[in-house]
């Protein structure tokens, strides 16, 4: 599981909440921008099915890494 969570919020989709907590605590002037979280990337989902090859059930998650909309199932294993 902390494998999993750090493979996701390592992905280039976050590089600005991290800058964002740099500049926010005064120790870099420069402003990243827009903050996209976790909820914004990962759970606004709308698609219908996973993409996985062979796999019919419903979306849970897009992944951070490679933008595929996964199931429960093979978002985890």
């Amino acid at each position: 599981m902390q494998a999993l969570v750090h493979n996701q919020l390592s992905a280039p989709k976050f590089e600005n909440p991290i800058k964002s907590a740099w500049h926010k605590s005064g120790y870099t002037d420069e402003n990243p921008g827009e903050v996209l979280n976790v909820n914004k990337v990962c759970f606004s989902v709308n698609c219908e099915k996973c993409e996985t090859s062979g796999c019919n059930e419903f979306c849970f998650i897009e992944c951070a890494s490679c933008s595929k909309y996964l199931c429960f199932n093979d978002f985890f294993y």
